[in-house]
C-alpha cells in the first residue's frame, strides 16, 4: 500500500480512535532529527515508551541514531550534499533496516527501512519503505509526523521546497 501526501505539512492525525499527541509526535521528530535513541527523553512525554525498549534506556532501531550515526556515516548529511551535489540524484538513499536486525531477539526492529530523497519538478520528495506498519499507530500517527518532519529538515538544508512524502506499506 503506497500512501501519497501531496501536503505534507499536515502530518498531525486527527481520530478519536487514535487520540493522537501532537507534542509527543513533534517531540518525537525533534528526538528523531537529533538522532537519539535514549528513552528518557520520550519517556517525558510518553511513559509508554519504555515498553518498546529491551533495557528501559535504549532503543534497538532508533531511526534517527540510524540514520545519523548507527553505521558509522551521518546518511542524512551525506543524502543533503549529495542532492546539493547533484538535484537529479537516484543515490540520495538512507538504510535504516540493519541486517543483524535479523537475528536479534529485541523488543524493537525497525519498522521502517529505507529513505529514498528524490527531486522532481523542482521539489524534494520522500519515499519510506517498510517491512511492517499499521495504519492507525504507525503509518497514520507516528510516522507521518518523523519522516514528514525530515523532509521539512532535508529540503530546508538543500534550499527547495518539499514535495509529496509517500510511506509504502
Amino acid at each position: 500500500v503506497a500512501t501519497v501526501y501531496e501536503n505534507p505539512r499536515n502530518r498531525v492525525m486527527i481520530s478519536k480512535v487514535r487520540d493522537a499527541n501532537p507534542f509527543f509526535h513533534f517531540m518525537e521528530s525533534m528526538w528523531v532529527l537529533a538522532g537519539r535513541g535514549d528513552v528518557a527523553f520520550l519517556n517525558e512525554f510518553n511513559k509508554r515508551m519504555a515498553d518498546y525498549s529491551d533495557d528501559g534506556k535504549v532503543f534497538n532501531a532508533p531511526y534517527g541514531q540510524r540514520l545519523m550515526s548507527g553505521f558509522g556515516i551521518d546518511q542524512i548529511e551525506s543524502i543533503i550534499n549529495t542532492l546539493i551535489r547533484d538535484p537529479n540524484s537516484r543515490q540520495a538513499v538512507g538504510q535504516i533496516w540493519d541486517v543483524a536486525d535479523l537475528e536479534l531477539a529485541t523488543k524493537d526492529k525497525a519498522c521502517n527501512m529505507q529513505v529514498v530523497f528524490r527531486m522532481r519538478s523542482g521539489r524534494l520528495d520522500l519515499s519510506v519503505y517498510n517491512r511492517s506498519n499499521d495504519v492507525i499507530w504507525g503509518a497514520y500517527g507516528a510516522n507521518v509526523v518523523q519522516f514528514s518532519t525530515l523532509l521539512e529538515y532535508v529540503a530546508a538544508k538543500v534550499g527547495v521546497p518539499m514535495g509529496t512524502y509517500t510511506p509504502f506499506s
